[in-house]
């Protein structure tokens, strides 16, 4: 079909008349964000001056939290097409601004980050943390006034894997007896995490305004930066073995899934998909390196023998809180049945997810790793950071009201403080969970299964 002189004129019209309001919305856009930028800055730092920290103060921070949530989806939304220029660099400083307001701030929702320092000291000071709980009269020489009367459990010995020990123990050479050394290693490790979901969305050739829906999460800004879990320590390395698989380098694969997984161990739920995405040769390399980290990690407190693991299968066997999958089966068989019980429901997704097609290999480490959330006896908004990265991968409804709703948990600190009970109330349980089953439901669709998945190659990955 041939444009006529005329055609072609009446499309220059119409194109100068839809510029300048294109222009007007991308200014106002702009204007928005801006604003909606400054206006959480100002929350943030309400922090200082408010009562808002603090488990007396639950409730409030709880409430102030929501909204801060429900602000930074509708920025991120209108932010998340923007191409790498002034504005969206600014964004994402407004994103670190936020992080640098409350790391000086002592610990509110969460006393674990005392039971960190005490681990990185004992190390300090040549004792293996696995070898004595805090409580011990051997350690009473390093006792202190203001670190060791606030851990908690501390007649139970540490739980926390080696490559946790080690950033414990860096922590406490940049900042003795205090928690500014860990949280500045945790901002350290949320630059890691912007910086490698930056380059994924550039691999990916995906809008780098994405980068908001990390960026300003209140979920890590606060479960980090506030109260100091060593969280945020995952992410990174969990993004790393990502990139290097999609760039075919089983060697790196290897390295920093050991790191990952010795953080803390979610990374063996995506374990199977890693083993049955790559090659014969690919994957023996992948696993003699990580084999080979995995020994160096445990090599400084190898002495410590079968405790390294010993009080954290403890814990996985008698501690419950929030799980959804475990508080529904726990009225029907008694625990020690339920917790069997989810473990293989747990392990079953996780190998079953490497023969489903269809899938991203975003999508195949998301699976398993959300599995594990809804089953787990004990579910801590602070667990959810791991999976907040895929805010920016992969962007679903359900998994945005999960890592939004999940602070509702802290709630417990009121529950507690007026009952008695360290236990969530029914109505906190439905509104975390049964929007999240009903969006969940909704997102499913029709998977097929790959019988020959060892066919699959580096090449496969989507």
């Amino acid at each position: 079909m041939s444009v006529t002189p005329a055609t072609s004129a009446s499309r220059m019209l119409l194109e100068d008349l839809h510029a300048p309001a294109e222009k007007v919305t991308s200014a106002v856009r702009k204007g928005w964000l801006l604003g909606l930028a400054i206006l959480m800055g100002l929350v943030y730092l309400s922090y200082h001056f408010l009562p808002l920290l603090d488990p007396p103060n639950a409730v409030a921070h709880v409430v102030v939290a929501s909204c801060l949530f429900v602000v930074y989806l509708v920025a991120a939304w209108l932010g998340q097409r923007l191409r790498p220029s002034f504005l969206l660099y600014s964004l994402i400083g407004f994103g670190l601004l936020y992080r640098l307001i409350l790391l000086p701030l002592d610990p509110s929702m969460s006393d674990d980050l005392y039971r960190y320092i005490w681990d990185g000291k004992m190390q300090s000071m040549g004792v293996n943390p696995y070898a004595l709980p805090p409580s011990s009269s051997f350690l009473e020489p390093f006792k202190d006034g203001h670190i060791h009367p606030l851990i908690n459990h501390s007649k139970l010995r540490t739980i926390y894997p080696p490559t946790s020990q080690l950033l414990f123990a860096l922590a406490y050479q940049l900042h003795r007896d205090g928690y500014l050394g860990l949280k500045l290693l945790l901002f350290g490790a949320e630059l890691a995490t912007l910086l490698l979901l930056g380059f994924w969305l550039l691999y990916m050739g995906q809008p780098m305004g994405r980068l908001l829906w990390y960026a300003w999460c209140p979920l890590p800004i606060f479960e980090l930066m506030l109260d100091g879990h060593l969280d945020g320590f995952g992410p990174p390395f969990l993004l790393a073995v990502l990139l290097a698989m999609r760039f075919r380098r089983p060697w790196m694969t290897g390295i920093f899934y050991a790191f990952g997984l010795l953080v803390k161990p979610l990374g063996m739920f995506v374990g199977p998909v890693m083993m049955w995405q790559l090659r014969w040769r690919a994957f023996f390399k992948t696993a003699l390196s990580a084999a080979v980290i995995l020994v160096l990690l445990h090599a400084p407190y190898i002495k410590a023998g079968t405790l390294i693991v010993e009080q954290l299968m403890h814990y996985s066997s008698h501690w419950y809180f929030n799980g959804p999958g475990f508080l529904i089966l726990d009225i029907w068989f008694v625990p020690k049945f339920t917790r069997t019980f989810l473990a293989l429901v747990v392990l079953s997704v996780a190998w079953i997810t490497p023969f489903l097609r269809g899938l991203s290999l975003e999508q195949r480490f998301l699976f398993p790793l959300t599995a594990y959330m809804l089953t787990a006896p004990t579910l801590y908004p602070w667990y959810l950071v791991w999976i907040a990265p895929w805010l920016v991968m992969t962007p679903r409804p359900w998994l945005f009201w999960f890592v939004g709703s999940i602070t509702l948990a802290h709630t417990v600190h009121d529950t507690y403080a007026t009952t008695g009970i360290w236990q969530i109330s029914p109505l906190i349980y439905t509104l975390e969970y049964l929007p999240l089953t009903v969006l969940l439901i909704a997102s499913l669709r029709p998977v097929r299964v790959v019988c020959s998945a060892w066919r699959l190659r580096w090449s496969d990955i989507q």
